[in-house]
């Protein structure tokens, strides 16, 4: 996209206030290898369509990746979990491709956005046994689990390191994403699982904002919040 269209499209994504940014992908690379450190020796980091990182970490890394960014962020009253997003490359589009990559950004900022409060949730509930990865296990089985992680790990939404916790968040973020800009696909994605009307009462019992997709009522309050531009 063109200098001016770039700019534009990273005002309508970045949200520095609630904890959303855009870097390039080799300088996310950067943050989560300063993060985790030795646990990633030997592992690649694919390219991840979004980030969750706890707010410390995150300053922390900015102190060596870009002091003058860190300058600014450090000021804001950022969530304990901030969301990167890989920048699109610049590149000119046309007025449809724009809009095709506006709505992927708006999927990848939702789908980080769920990920982010069932984070919070499970962090000041403590609820992990009712809301967690064995719960998930007991809802689909050890053989649809396995291909969650598989699943996940081959599309490259997860880190090949993750414990089931965080492959857990991850696949409820993904099938939230899913029911909203891909109805019925779910099923497609992961085919061993068999259950999906509770598991969308467990979500929804999560605390999670799950109405109906193709309402006409509402939509869900994240799925709002992560509109490009807010509206």
């Amino acid at each position: 996209m063109s200098t001016v269209t770039a700019k534009a499209f990273r005002q309508e994504i970045l949200k520095p206030a609630e904890g959303l940014f855009l870097f390039h992908a080799r300088a996310i690379e950067r943050l989560i290898e300063e993060q985790l450190g030795e646990r990633l020796r030997g592992v690649s980091i694919p390219d991840l369509p979004y980030y969750l990182m706890d707010k410390q970490h995150f300053l922390e890394g900015l102190e060596t990746e870009n002091a003058e960014a860190l300058s600014v962020i450090e000021g804001l009253r950022l969530p304990n979990y901030v969301i990167l997003l890989p920048s699109p490359s610049d590149q000119g589009l046309d007025e449809h491709s724009f809009a095709r990559l506006r709505r992927d950004y708006w999927a990848r900022s939702f789908e980080a956005e769920v990920a982010r409060a069932w984070q919070m949730s499970r962090d000041d509930n403590q609820d992990a046994a009712s809301y967690g990865a064995a719960a998930l296990l007991d809802l689909v089985g050890e053989h649809a689990f396995a291909e969650i992680r598989d699943v996940l790990d081959r599309d490259g939404v997860t880190l090949p390191i993750w414990d089931d916790e965080l492959v857990c968040r991850s696949f409820v973020a993904m099938v939230t994403r899913l029911r909203y800009f891909a109805a019925g696909a779910r099923g497609f994605y992961f085919p061993a699982v068999r259950v999906w009307p509770e598991i969308d009462r467990w979500l929804s019992s999560s605390g999670l904002d799950l109405p109906e997709p193709l309402s006409k009522q509402r939509l869900p309050m994240l799925l709002m919040r992560s509109r490009p531009g807010g509206g």
